[in-house]
């Protein structure tokens, strides 16, 4: 799948991700259950750490909007892994990040300036444990690429939409956007007994050509 189509329906999605979640109440989603079988982690471990302020993500036709930051790719995230887990992430800016916890930082911020490097590709990815925490970062471009009035995060819902296909295990086969009833039909979701961050996980990826359908990929796990 081309990683901008992805991208664009994960976008959407992020968008009633908050909703969706709350609409559980705590209570795991039907779905199409996969075969993945892990333990959950307490709820109050779980967190994601959005930076301060959140950059601007791209909408659907790639396009700066002011509505779009990288915390809507956080509630992405917030509700793919409350589904697959019944646990719901609290989401938290850098200024109020917890010490300790599972902690899964979502995109790039000042705050984690000489710990980990945003990729660089146009629209790339890159998935890290390090230290025990999870970073998921895309490219960002500075104002006035592309005309944008600020700082654009590129790659961040990449990142989501290859860490929960990749990692946790999701199959998106069909699923229309903000549609609830299309999303359990058309995806697999997996059964997670225990979210894990997997120590020594790298991935990054990026498209070949920004328009085009080939990817580089580089996985690297420890042995």
């Amino acid at each position: 799948m081309q990683m901008k189509a992805v991208c664009q329906v994960g976008r959407a999605l992020a968008m009633g991700a908050a909703v969706w979640a709350a609409e559980e109440d705590g209570q795991r989603a039907a779905g199409v259950n996969a075969q993945t079988n892990r333990s959950v982690a307490d709820a109050g471990q779980i967190v994601l750490i959005v930076p301060a302020p959140a950059v601007h993500i791209p909408n659907g036709s790639g396009l700066f909007d002011k509505t779009l930051t990288q915390t809507d790719a956080a509630q992405r995230l917030q509700m793919l892994i409350h589904r697959a887990t019944g646990i719901l992430p609290d989401i938290v800016s850098a200024t109020h990040a917890p010490a300790s916890g599972t902690r899964v930082f979502v995109g790039y911020g000042q705050h984690l300036k000489g710990t980990v490097t945003p990729p660089t590709r146009p629209e790339g990815l890159k998935i890290q444990e390090l230290d025990g925490c999870l970073y998921l970062l895309g490219e960002i471009v500075p104002a006035g690429v592309n005309n944008c009035p600020g700082p654009l995060d590129r790659g961040l819902m990449h990142a989501v939409e290859t860490y929960v296909e990749k990692v946790l295990g999701y199959r998106f086969l069909f699923s229309t956007p903000d549609n609830t009833d299309t999303f359990e039909l058309g995806t697999v979701v997996p059964k997670i007994d225990r979210f894990t961050i997997e120590p020594g996980l790298l991935i990054e990826d990026a498209p070949a050509q920004s328009a085009s359908a080939h990817r580089l990929v580089r996985v690297r796990r420890s042995p």
